[in-house]
């Protein structure tokens, strides 16, 4: 089974690249990462595109509209067991 990384996402572009490398990076690699852009009004979005397009473990959501962070945790939990189901 694999570890899945949950990453919640506001407005983080000052940090959000630090944060990549450092998850993506790690020599555990079975895992996959669900990032949720909670309608950030920086590049937040257009980082997390780039990285998931390098690196098929991330998957990126973005949402519409800010709905914070127990909202977002949630859906991102509901993307994990749905991730986690099509594996097995």
């Amino acid at each position: 089974m694999k570890l899945a990384v949950i990453l919640p996402a506001y407005c983080a572009e000052a940090y959000l690249p630090e944060c990549l490398d450092s998850v993506l990076n790690q020599t555990f690699r079975d895992f996959f990462v669900i990032a949720i852009n909670d309608a950030s009004t920086d590049k937040t979005g257009e980082i997390l595109e780039a990285y998931a397009a390098k690196d098929s473990r991330l998957q990126v959501f973005h949402l519409p509209e800010n709905k914070g962070e127990p909202f977002v945790c949630q859906f991102a939990m509901d993307r994990s067991e749905e991730h986690t189901s099509e594996l097995q």
